[in-house]
């Protein structure tokens, strides 16, 4: 493709990227395995929509301002750390929906949405992709409009496969210990997904 000539590698490390576990994938199969398919539409939709923005925010020359003013970086690492330890207290205390209606509940679109801003993977993932396969050889527009959109279709795969994959395993929560088990287990990996962004922060 003239216009991209990276454009194949590209998909690549865009379907790397999104497949990998992340604080999104890890999130999204725990609401699968624990509120079912339908009420994890809005938390897909949140991710998908929300990275979707952040890619915008960037073009728009976000990633200047943390250059320029790493405090804000900082302010965005901490936010998230934060958000993410909230999240993960949460997930270890879930339990089915059909069990504790009301007492819990999966993300809502907002909720997601705006995460996508301050998710630690979410940023080092789109800065890298717009600094190594955006040629300055061609024009940035047509470039940057066809990362987008990728980017958007492989993050919506992405979320949808891990949902599905939270489903998949729910058959097998069939007592309240292996529910619990998956919850906490399901926790500690999403706390594991920001230990490198946390050490990076105090090295």
């Amino acid at each position: 493709m003239e216009l991209m000539p990276l454009f194949m590698p590209m998909l690549g490390f865009m379907a790397i990227a999104a497949f990998t576990p992340g604080p999104n994938n890890i999130m999204l199969a725990a609401s699968g395995a624990n509120f079912g398919l339908m009420r994890t539409v809005p938390h897909m939709l949140g991710v998908t929509i929300g990275f979707g923005i952040l890619l915008l925010l960037l073009g728009l020359g976000l990633d200047q301002l943390f250059q320029q003013f790493p405090l804000v970086q900082q302010i965005f690492r901490i936010s998230a750390l934060s958000f993410i330890l909230y999240l993960a207290w949460g997930i270890a205390r879930s339990r089915k929906s059909s069990e504790v209606e009301g007492k819990s509940r999966p993300q809502y679109f907002w909720e997601a949405a705006l995460f996508q801003l301050i998710n630690p993977k979410g940023l080092v993932m789109s800065i890298t992709v717009m600094s190594t396969f955006i040629s300055p050889e061609f024009g940035f527009l047509p470039q940057f409009t066809i990362l987008v959109i990728s980017f958007v279709v492989i993050t919506f795969l992405s979320v949808v496969t891990w949902a599905w994959f939270g489903i998949v395993i729910s058959r097998f929560l069939n007592t309240p210990r292996r529910q619990r088990i998956f919850n906490v287990t399901m926790a500690l990996l999403l706390i594991g997904s920001i230990l490198p962004v946390a050490f990076d922060m105090v090295a």
